[in-house]
């Protein structure tokens, strides 16, 4: 996909957020977490093949970003070393 294929809007406020929305009439739009910004979220949707993404918005009323703390089993890697003598 081409950069031209993708439109971005970055740190709106939640009320420019629903206008961006409404004026594109989109339908859907997937939510995560910013990963910037930990008070954001990003919002994703594709229109026509283009992809639309509010970049680090302020998340509606009845959402927050939380911080959970995942513990992940140690994963062992092998790796070739050459040594010399």
């Amino acid at each position: 996909m081409k950069d031209s294929d993708y439109l971005d809007f970055n740190q709106l406020s939640r009320e420019e957020s629903l206008t961006v929305m409404k004026a594109l009439k989109a339908g859907d739009w997937t939510k995560s977490a910013n990963g910037y910004d930990s008070a954001t979220i990003d919002y994703n949707t594709e229109i026509n093949g283009m992809k639309v993404r509010l970049w680090a918005a302020a998340p509606p009323d009845s959402c927050r970003v939380i911080e959970v703390e995942e513990e992940v089993p140690a994963t062992k890697i092998v790796r070739r070393k050459l040594i010399c003598s």
